[in-house]
């Protein structure tokens, strides 16, 4: 199938999205499905490839590659990501503490071979960002500015600032939680099974160069 539902609205491609699934189940046929739509390979496959010039990056299940891409360029592709750099201080297991450019502590989950000292990049999607105000800091996180915010119905999207970098994070529009405005100072965290680190697109050409 090659871009079956690209010409279709929302609504329709959400009913034919079901249609394709209750056929595949129905033939117990493999479908290969080339698509641009992100949401639909999350929604219609099994396993997902995703190709880089015509190299393959990286092939897994939609949550594999969502919650655990294995470098930058997956990391930064699929979905809405924050892509954070900073140096590995100290690591116990699987988790890490990184210093950020800005000389701010943040928590990690660490994949692949990283030792202390590294640089790496450390990715946490919008809606696994902790926003609270700035007179709530913990002791790992950094300060932020609000910079926008926007209703898109399910949740409030802020865009903010961190340094020289800018960030998104989602909340739960019927959380009940007070909204911050553009403007305010803000405090940014989040646990560290929802951030992990990747390697970075340099390291990726390097590995598949070799």
């Amino acid at each position: 199938m090659d871009e079956p539902l690209g010409a279709l609205d929302r609504k329709l491609r959400l009913q034919f999205q079901f249609e394709i699934k209750k056929i595949h189940k129905e033939l117990g046929v493999t479908i290969l499905y080339v698509t641009h739509d992100q949401e639909d390979a999350l929604v219609l496959s099994d396993r997902i490839c995703v190709m880089n010039q015509a190299h393959v990056e990286q092939v897994g299940t939609p949550n594999d590659l969502y919650f655990r891409p294995t470098n930058e360029f997956v990391g930064d592709f699929l979905g809405d990501s924050n892509l954070i750099p900073g140096t590995v201080e100290h690591s116990s297991g699987d988790v890490a503490r990184v210093r950020t450019n800005d000389g701010s502590l943040m928590c990690c989950t660490l994949q692949g071979n990283v030792s202390s000292g590294d640089e790496i990049k450390v990715m946490v999607r919008p809606d696994s960002v902790r926003l609270s105000r700035f007179d709530q800091p913990s002791e790992f996180g950094m300060r932020c500015v609000i910079q926008d915010r926007a209703f898109v119905g399910h949740a409030i999207r802020y865009t903010i600032s961190v340094d020289d970098q800018r960030l998104t994070a989602l909340h739960n529009s019927g959380s009940g939680i007070p909204m911050l405005e553009p403007g305010n100072q803000g405090w940014v965290d989040w646990s560290p099974g929802d951030a992990i680190s990747l390697a970075s697109r340099a390291a990726s050409e390097r590995l598949r160069a070799s």
